[in-house]
């Protein structure tokens, strides 16, 4: 293994420990996913903002490997119904979610680790714990395939 992927390992088996759908289940799934794509830049040398990184590893997963985190769902997931964030005053697209957009999918999750990161959002709140459940289904399954 190569430090990236002994980083990741680790991540991911610490996340394997945790409760599941817990938020440090969420937190260590995160921390992994976030190494693997905080090293994209534009061709021009310039660094990509955050989101436009993920969503650029994202392309290149879905490109070069059968992945299809929507499996893990059901059609009742609160990450299908369009997740807000509150730091950067948006929302993901429930029309482009129910049309199975990855990238979508992937924003949704990336909104969801903002809102709790930056301190918007609780625990407390049932839709939050269903967020976080769905998050960690979806990082799980993009793990489980990147292992393969």
């Amino acid at each position: 293994m190569n430090m990236i992927e002994d980083f990741v390992y680790e991540w991911t088996k610490r996340a394997g420990q945790e409760e599941t759908g817990s938020l440090f289940q969420f937190v260590c799934y995160y921390i992994a996913f976030n190494h693997l794509y905080s090293g994209y830049i534009y061709n021009d040398g310039r660094n990509l903002s955050e989101l436009t990184s993920m969503k650029e590893y994202i392309k290149e997963v879905v490109n070069s490997r059968k992945f299809n985190p929507y499996e893990k769902l059901s059609s009742e997931s609160e990450l299908l119904k369009g997740v807000y964030s509150e730091k950067l005053n948006k929302v993901t697209s429930e029309i482009k979610l129910q049309n199975r957009n990855i990238e979508e999918l992937f924003t949704s999750i990336y909104y969801v680790r903002c809102n709790l990161f930056h301190g918007s959002k609780s625990m407390h709140s049932e839709r939050n714990k269903k967020l976080v459940l769905d998050s960690c289904k979806v990082l799980s399954s993009l793990f489980d395939v990147l292992n393969d």
